[in-house]
């Protein structure tokens, strides 16, 4: 018999097909899925499982699973949002401005953020910057 598969788990399959994974990884989840599926079934017909408390379990995972081979595989690792996201940052860009307080250099660098940066004179991490300019 399979492992346990929480009920969670079985509803999320569903909504995998939206996750980036690689289709192997996919298809590994689907055939545990199948498996645990098969084993409830079979654990009931064989009077090794209570039928009345395992119903829900077996008509909603029979349903998530037959929803699942309605759908396309997912291609490895596509993310369609990521392409979009990239474009977005990619124009968005920052030029922030620096003081080190500890020898108090002063500089200034662009980030894709106004993010914290380390000293080029002294080493020092993590300073904030002073002020940050959209440079868009």
């Amino acid at each position: 018999m399979a492992g346990p598969v929480r009920l969670s788990d079985a509803l999320s399959i569903t909504t995998m097909v939206t996750v980036s994974m690689t289709v192997g990884a996919w298809e590994a989840i689907l055939a545990a899925a199948r498996t645990h599926h098969e084993d409830l079934v079979t654990g009931v017909a064989d009077g090794l499982y209570d039928a009345d408390k395992n119903a829900e379990t077996i008509a909603t995972l029979g349903a998530a699973l037959d929803d699942v081979d309605q759908q396309p595989l997912p291609e490895p690792n596509a993310r369609p949002d990521v392409a979009e996201q990239d474009d977005a940052q990619e124009e968005q860009q920052f030029l922030n401005h620096y003081t080190c307080p500890r020898c108090n250099h002063e500089w200034s660098d662009q980030w894709s953020a106004m993010c914290d940066d380390d000293c080029p004179s002294c080493g020092m991490r993590h300073i904030s910057p002073t002020h940050s300019e959209d440079v868009n």
